[in-house]
């Protein structure tokens, strides 16, 4: 399980609350085998490469990102990211998952490219049971990301993206941005990251 004051740096425990600049949290949706455990991961890993072992299952994990290493446009000092799975679970009530849209920044639905059709459709099914099931004030933000780009790379050199996808997620599913990676070669990932905690993710309040 990721330690709840980690870094990617292994600093823990030792970041001065003056320099915490920035505060934020992401909601991660997708269904089992897209890699969203994986992504959950790499955000705190972002300098890092292929992610070997086998990650344990963790709801939320809280990652200090220090922008002195981790350069991102207007970000200064560190960023507090909370990041959280949904996993739908039926003992969980959607009281519980209320609770948590109302606790996040931006919502991203997470699908696995090697199975493109049938888990792009699982995450359209989520969003569309999250509409119904909580308010419109309380909906966050949310993009949509193909997960496992490295599969579709390895079987075709000069796959830039899939336009079949990105056209669906934005259009059919009204996601604000639509981003491929590969959560566990790093792939893309910054650039999901960077775009996320630019957007998204505020300053701390004074």
């Amino acid at each position: 399980m990721a330690n709840r004051f980690r870094d990617y740096s292994l600093r823990s425990h030792v970041l001065n609350k003056n320099i915490l600049q920035s505060f934020g949290a992401i909601g991660i949706v997708g269904v089992s085998g897209t890699g969203r455990n994986t992504l959950s991961e790499r955000f705190g890993r972002l300098d890092q490469g292929r992610i070997t072992e086998k990650l344990k299952r963790c709801h939320c994990r809280n990652w200090y990102i220090d922008h002195s290493k981790i350069r991102i446009e207007g970000k200064i000092g560190t960023t507090l990211l909370r990041v959280h799975l949904f996993f739908f679970k039926r003992k969980y009530k959607w009281t519980y998952y209320k609770n948590l849209l109302k606790a996040v920044n931006v919502i991203v639905f997470v699908f696995d490219l090697s199975r493109r059709r049938s888990t792009l459709i699982d995450a359209g099914g989520f969003l569309r049971e999250m509409k119904e099931e909580t308010e419109d004030e309380i909906m966050p933000p949310y993009i949509f990301v193909g997960n496992k780009k490295d599969k579709r790379i390895s079987k075709n050199s000069a796959y830039v993206i899939h336009e079949k996808a990105r056209t669906k997620a934005l259009g059919k599913y009204e996601a604000l941005q639509y981003f491929e990676c590969s959560a566990k070669l790093s792939l893309g990932c910054f650039a999901l990251a960077r775009d996320i905690m630019i957007n998204y993710i505020p300053p701390r309040e004074s």
